[in-house]
């Protein structure tokens, strides 16, 4: 990582390509410091397979741009010269995949919203580790109104446990 910052420093590129083979931390870290020293400098990350936690983290480092392996050397062009002109490139692949999980995402999202105004505080409660006796004392209802808050969630949200609703409402 120090030799590819050190180069960064003496030739100030205006695109680096980053090899994620296998992807690891440093790798990740590594864009994310030529990105703070140079910001106008962008990032292009060859990956092994679209993973979308993978290309989200690289993103987030500050990536510009995620392709999958194996590359032509005229895609390859094509998308160094796409980032640098307009900032962001990626795969078909890629895409497919994040959209995927954007739209996944959204139904769960949308999930969220037919909840009650009532449902969403004992679904909260319940993430918060509370049990139906200290919802309904927190609620000033009883505890099988609790439950039966709780069978309505289950159906809305397409969940059968406790554990499966919160995870659904603490979902990113």
């Amino acid at each position: 990582m120090e030799k590819a910052l050190a180069q960064a420093t003496l030739e100030k590129p205006n695109v680096l390509l980053i090899d994620l083979a296998p992807p690891t931390d440093t790798a990740i870290n590594c864009i994310r410091q030529l990105r703070a020293r140079f910001p106008k400098t962008e990032a292009l990350a060859l990956i092994p397979s679209p993973e979308p936690q993978l290309v989200t983290r690289l993103v987030e480092a500050g990536a510009g741009g995620c392709l999958v392996k194996p590359v032509t050397a005229a895609e390859l062009v094509e998308a160094i010269v796409d980032l640098h002109d307009y900032g962001a490139v990626v795969s078909g692949e890629v895409a497919r995949v994040v959209i995927g999980a954007l739209r996944k995402r959204g139904v769960s999202r949308c999930c969220l919203g037919k909840l009650s105004g009532r449902e969403h505080e004992i679904l909260e409660q319940l993430s918060h580790g509370f049990q139906s006796k200290e919802i309904a004392s927190h609620c000033a209802i009883s505890v099988q109104t609790v439950n039966s808050h709780l069978a309505r969630i289950y159906k809305k949200l397409n969940v059968h446990s406790r554990a499966a609703a919160v995870a659904k409402f603490l979902a990113p």
